[in-house]
């Protein structure tokens, strides 16, 4: 038995009770792992899952976090949401953080895909002072301050369930210091327990398999300390557009590992990848260059319409020009901004409304 009080940090993931409970068509996608078939009945599911996280409690320190991976399950038209038991406990739902699998099987057509589980951070109870969590956010990136977290799943590791290395090293790196002692009840490959060695810390593995014993000896055995810890984290693969919002200038960002349709909008000052941002700048205004033509005047109607060309003064100017069938008209609005903050209005339509106040118009009507 382990001492109470001795365990900083605890990050696992449960098996989640889902095997042979939903009909055929996705039987076959269900996690089959070695020496258990996870199928049993939910009521004692939900009293061993709470049982274990009172236990948890005794041997966590009073500033200890467990990170509990689980997720939302939904059998025969009824939801099984982790809280039902997790609020039973005699620990303190600290805060809930939203992993974002990216692409994942469609096991039900009726639905929208499943692509998040959860990570429930939890702690002793609030009751005692002494009861707040360490927690070193400014250790981490940028990206992984806020409570979304976008991490692949792992694709190399051969237990069936594992989770990314990089989802364990965030939660000890910014809870525990070198020396303090980490732990996984459910180890499985020992994802948790080579992240603990990565940083210095001291850790603990159970696991019932002697199959998966081994995986994570074996693991073990080759783990390097003081490896750089974002050497393979989720990184930028792409950046795809640029547009300003609300002051702030933004990037599309393609995510490696995740397809295109999953890129998101990040603002600049959140990035690290400085020659990806560089050369997408220079190809950005090589584009804005050769599309900064003049429109071409034709009597068609059409509803106004921007542009940017090079006035006779030498300025540049955003043009918008109202056709109808028997007059045109012509609105010439100086900007006094620079080139970049001009391609910025030419990409975000929002953007260009609210410059609208800072620019000096002229107007002259054509016949």
């Amino acid at each position: 038995m382990l001492p109470s009080n001795s365990i900083q940090c605890i990050v696992t993931s449960p098996p989640y009770n889902k095997l042979g409970l939903r009909n055929g068509r996705s039987y076959a996608l269900q996690i089959v792992y070695d020496t258990y078939d996870d199928n049993m009945n939910e009521n004692e599911y939900q009293k061993w899952q709470c049982d274990l996280l009172n236990e948890i409690n005794r041997v966590l320190t009073p500033d200890g976090s467990l990170f509990y991976n689980h997720k939302d399950r939904r059998f025969c038209k009824r939801d099984y949401p982790p809280e039902q038991f997790i609020l039973k406990s005699k620990l303190k739902l600290y805060q809930t953080i939203i992993w974002d699998r990216g692409s994942t099987p469609n096991q039900n057509i009726n639905y929208f895909r499943p692509n998040v589980e959860k990570i429930f951070w939890l702690t002793k109870s609030s009751a005692d002072p002494s009861c707040t969590p360490k927690f070193y956010r400014n250790r981490l990136p940028e990206c992984f301050k806020n409570s979304i977290w976008r991490i692949p799943p792992e694709r190399r590791n051969k237990h069936p369930a594992p989770f990314p290395q990089l989802l364990a090293e965030i939660c000890i790196l910014a809870t525990t210091d070198e020396g303090d002692a980490v732990l996984d009840i459910f180890a499985g490959s020992g994802t948790t327990l080579v992240a603990a060695a990565n940083l210095n810390r001291q850790f603990i593995g159970f696991d019932i398999s002697k199959k998966y014993q081994k995986m994570f000896h074996d693991r073990l055995a080759g783990a390097n300390n003081n490896i750089n810890l974002w050497e393979e984290m989720y990184t930028v693969e792409e950046i795809l557009d640029r547009r300003t919002k609300d002051g702030h200038v933004e990037y599309l960002l393609k995510w490696k590992g995740y397809d295109k349709s999953q890129s998101t909008w990040e603002q600049k000052n959140n990035l690290n990848c400085p020659d990806l941002l560089e050369r997408f700048e220079t190809s950005f205004k090589q584009k804005k260059r050769r599309n900064s033509i003049e429109l071409n005047d034709n009597d068609s109607t059409s509803t106004a319409t921007p542009s940017i060309h090079i006035c006779e003064s030498g300025m540049r100017c955003f043009s918008s020009i109202d056709q109808t069938p028997t007059k045109r008209r012509r609105q010439e609005v100086t900007i006094i901004l620079d080139r970049t903050i001009v391609s910025d209005l030419l990409n975000d339509n929002d953007a260009i409304g609210c410059a609208g106040s800072s620019l000096h118009h002229q107007r002259s009507d054509h016949d």
